[in-house]
């Protein structure tokens, strides 16, 4: 029997949820430290509290005097409109039209850095969170049900979804994997993640030597996967435009390898030093930039239109992100199957903590084009879990 394709679709809200209690957009920069981020600092005081930029105007921000830091420190932290999407979006826009990019290289350089002191679960404070694991048990407890079919699809930079799947595979029996994965049950690591750097993340090299085919096919697309919309902390690109490398991602073995700055790594064929490969959220010139996240989205689209059910874990699709809602309702309208006349849309099960969000969520969800009746708010992902995993 043919088991119904189940696409989770895990977004900011998703890692905040777990046992780590990772940031969400919002309450992203409450531990920012203008000392330790001078460039980025200066980027964000020129352009978000320009009444501060006076005292910055002919002076290194390490001199500034203590009472002023803390002063900056405490407004950046504090005001609710500065999230990681506006900072990264802008910054992204601003070295794209602007000739003098050295002060911003160096501004992106210290974000993407701090992004990671944020979202690193490998790091000793977030591990003490979750009682010095890393991996989340809430969601080791969904993913464990996954079936060969079944995709997941993030928004998030964290690796909280590879440590819990590797963490679900090594604690699976051999007749779970059978059962659940069938032939893929002899692999050493999960199936999704062995699909994801084998086939989804290749290396050029492997198109020409014939191990992997140039275009994806048939039988390759009627397994689940699993997709990281916006890039990963783990993963590095070229980004010379001129490069073959650059049409391509890396995954690491190790994100402290990947996050190296003083010496990172530098491509092998035109020596430019890797970077690592996360996109704005607005995806403002993505597709240039990281040229490998379009084939991603892609596949993301082909998941979402062949999906019966589809789980949406912290979401909150806000008015700006268009290209998401534009790839939900184009996916959703497209795979609409009509019975009897009828037509048959996905279940979309909503699970937020926040009833509000929730019932927003809903709203947009049926402004996309999805009936009212083949919509549930869920509750927290608690709640889900004891309604649909362990039922």
């Amino acid at each position: 029997m043919i088991r119904n394709k189940t696409v989770y679709f895990l977004g900011a809200g998703a890692s905040a949820a777990s046992e780590f209690e990772l940031p969400t957009m919002k309450n992203f920069f409450k531990e920012f430290s203008i000392k330790t981020y001078p460039n980025l600092s200066r980027f964000i005081i020129k352009h978000y509290f320009p009444r501060f930029y006076f005292n910055l105007a002919s002076k290194d921000i390490q001199q500034l005097e203590k009472e002023k830091v803390s002063e900056i420190e405490e407004t950046i932290q504090q005001d609710p409109k500065l999230n990681l999407e506006e900072i990264f979006s802008y910054l992204d826009y601003y070295l794209s039209k602007t000739r003098f990019k050295e002060n911003l290289y160096a501004a992106k350089r210290e974000l993407i850095y701090y992004i990671f002191k944020r979202l690193n679960i490998h790091s000793d404070k977030i591990k003490s969170l979750n009682q010095n694991k890393v991996w989340s048990d809430i969601f080791a407890s969904i993913f464990r049900k996954l079936s060969y079919q079944d995709t997941i699809i993030t928004l998030n930079y964290d690796v909280v979804i590879e440590s819990t799947l590797e963490k679900v595979w090594k604690d699976m029996s051999k007749e779970e994997k059978k059962t659940l994965w069938g032939e893929k049950a002899s692999l050493n690591e999960h199936p999704l993640l062995v699909k994801l750097y084998r086939e989804v993340l290749p290396m050029m090299k492997m198109y020409w030597s014939g191990l992997v085919s140039p275009f994806y096919k048939i039988e390759e697309s009627r397994d689940g996967l699993f997709l990281k919309l916006h890039g990963s902390l783990n993963w590095v690109y070229c980004p010379n435009k001129l490069c073959i490398n650059h049409f391509n991602i890396f995954p690491t073995n190790s994100i402290e390898l990947a996050m190296q700055l003083a010496i990172f790594p530098r491509c092998r064929v035109c020596g430019e030093p890797l970077e690592i490969a996360i996109v704005p959220p607005s995806m403002y010139k993505v597709y240039e930039e990281v040229p490998k996240i379009n084939f991603i989205w892609s596949l993301a689209y082909q998941e979402l239109r062949k999906a019966s059910e589809i789980i949406i874990i912290g979401v909150s699709f806000a008015d700006t992100d268009f290209y998401l809602r534009g790839l939900f309702k184009s996916a959703i309208i497209e795979g609409i199957n009509y019975i009897e006349g009828k037509p048959k849309y996905p279940q979309v099960k909503i699970v937020d903590e926040n009833k509000q969000t929730c019932e927003a969520v809903r709203e947009k969800i049926k402004n996309i084009g999805v009936e009212a009746e083949f919509i549930e708010c869920v509750g927290n992902l608690d709640d889900f879990v004891k309604k649909y995993i362990t039922k």
